[in-house]
């Protein structure tokens, strides 16, 4: 299978995956300004985000590489970097990807410190395996 569209039983609807689009608005990032499918389907937030970060073509290449980030990532914890970058005043793509590896990074270690309190999972005991090493010789003298 090669791709999955959702059946649309509306007449003239349409529906856009940004996945579908996004290598092509790699290739053309001045396409991000008027593209429909953006327009549809990123979050109006992010959206907005575009106005705040540098105009013309550099500002477009950055914009494509923040919905990159979009499908990377997810939704929630991309709005959540794009609000503290607004609140710094830092709004580029290099500010909101540092800021979402900085969360993302946070998350894994309280996660992993929580997994380590709750003691999840098998105890692991460690064994003196010298035992095997005198059976794998007994095994060779035959």
């Amino acid at each position: 299978m090669i791709t999955k569209h959702e059946r649309s039983f509306a007449s003239g609807e349409t529906k856009y995956k940004l996945e579908h689009y996004i290598d092509v608005l790699e290739l053309k990032p001045r396409a991000v300004r008027q593209a429909q499918p953006i327009r549809s389907t990123v979050h109006p937030k992010i959206q907005n985000f575009r106005n705040r970060i540098e105009t013309g073509p550099k500002g477009d290449r950055e914009y494509v590489k923040i919905l990159r980030l979009l499908l990377d990532y997810g939704q929630n914890p991309l709005l959540k970097a794009i609000e503290e970058c607004k609140l710094n005043g830092a709004c580029s793509y290099e500010a909101v990807r540092f800021t979402l590896m900085q969360n993302l990074q946070t998350l894994e270690e309280v996660s992993a410190t929580t997994n380590k309190s709750l003691n999840l999972g098998p105890e692991i005991i460690n064994h003196n395996l010298s035992r095997y090493d005198t059976l794998m010789k007994a095994g060779e003298l035959r």
